[in-house]
């Protein structure tokens, strides 16, 4: 219900927009309702024929017009003025031509919740698009979540932490150690966990590293993380990025 109640603001305000495009600029409506594709590899299925728009805010306001309840990304090509109507944006299909189509923009809903993802909220307004993967080692995990568009989850603060243990118990998160030991590396974007983050987000003694062997982390249930063997078989959690 919520989604169609933001689709129906949405359409009402881009076709105020439309009739007096003077109002905002394109970038306020792409920020708004429509944003860059979240991964350069994204594609879409075309709803029907290109058609010349002349901003992105014509080609988003006639996509919602004439797809009213299926236009959820548009392909738009700024300087041929080349608009193409697309359906829910996805990874398992083909790119567009940026030279010859242009680039792609996807309906901000917040979380792309294919594939069984949906949006997790705690009551300190924590909010992450998270899906539980079934038991196997990191590798696996790390590879599968990977091919749905996401990451294994990035807990950075403890209302982040908690509101992930309240959702999936002792499972995989995205981080470790494996291209340098000791360096604990989040996996959304590659950087370091911080020594402020070390001390809040682990258990007191962790990460130790037993025998050499623990590079990958888990979850405990209401208790800090844990570094483990990376192949302990262990639920994992999958995190998209909101948009």
């Amino acid at each position: 219900m919520g989604r169609q109640l933001n689709r129906q603001v949405a359409l009402t305000f881009i076709f105020l927009l439309s009739v007096n495009q003077s109002t905002l600029s394109d970038d306020t409506l792409t920020s708004k309702y429509f944003a860059i594709a979240s991964r350069g590899d994204m594609g879409t299925n075309y709803l029907g024929d290109p058609w010349t728009s002349p901003s992105l805010t014509a080609c988003v306001a006639s996509c919602l017009i004439r797809y009213p309840t299926s236009c959820d990304s548009v392909v738009y090509h700024v300087d041929l003025h080349l608009c193409t109507p697309g359906s829910k944006a996805s990874i398992s299909l083909p790119a567009p031509d940026t030279a010859t189509e242009g680039i792609l923009y996807t309906y901000r809903s917040g979380c792309n919740d294919a594939d069984g993802f949906s949006i997790v909220t705690s009551d300190l307004g924590v909010r992450a698009c998270l899906k539980i993967l079934q038991s196997q080692d990191f590798y696996r995990h790390r590879s599968e979540c990977y091919s749905l568009g996401g990451y294994l989850a990035v807990p950075k603060t403890m209302d982040k932490l908690l509101m992930i243990q309240s959702f999936a118990v002792a499972s995989y998160i995205g981080l470790d150690d494996l291209k340098t030991e000791g360096t604990f590396v989040w996996h959304d974007n590659g950087v370091p966990i911080t020594a402020n983050e070390t001390t809040i987000l682990f258990r007191p003694g962790e990460p130790k590293n037993t025998g050499g062997l623990e590079h990958c982390v888990k979850t405990k249930h209401y208790e800090r993380l844990n570094d483990i063997q990376c192949s302990e078989i262990a639920p994992g959690i999958c995190e998209r990025p909101l948009y």
